[in-house]
């Protein structure tokens, strides 16, 4: 449960909208990367988000990119991903990868 309160914590201080099909994939991805630190993304978390969802692969990647390019036009999200130690347009997998770091700590 703590878990899940901080990745949601930190994707609403980043600007991710709830209403976006992308931010539940990020949660749920940020849970695949703490399990398994080396995931393929498009060999394994791509595929495994989108059985999960009845979905494609390709469809589950542009659901992320979606949510994260409206995640990085919020004003929540220059400073706080900096603080994170982030860059200008990071990839999904730059940011699950981050998040992940974060959730660990």
């Amino acid at each position: 449960m703590y878990c899940r309160k901080k990745c949601n914590e930190l994707l609403d201080g980043l600007g991710f909208k709830e209403s976006y099909r992308g931010t539940d994939y990020f949660r749920a991805g940020v849970a695949m990367v703490c399990a398994k630190r080396n995931i393929s993304m498009t060999k394994e978390l791509y595929p495994a988000l989108a059985r999960a969802t009845d979905s494609t692969p390709a469809a589950v990647e542009r659901s992320m990119r979606s949510a994260l390019e409206a995640a990085t036009e919020s004003p929540l999200w220059d400073h706080n991903w900096r603080s994170l130690g982030g860059w200008d347009h990071p990839t999904n997998n730059e940011v699950l990868r981050r998040l992940a770091r974060e959730m660990e700590e």
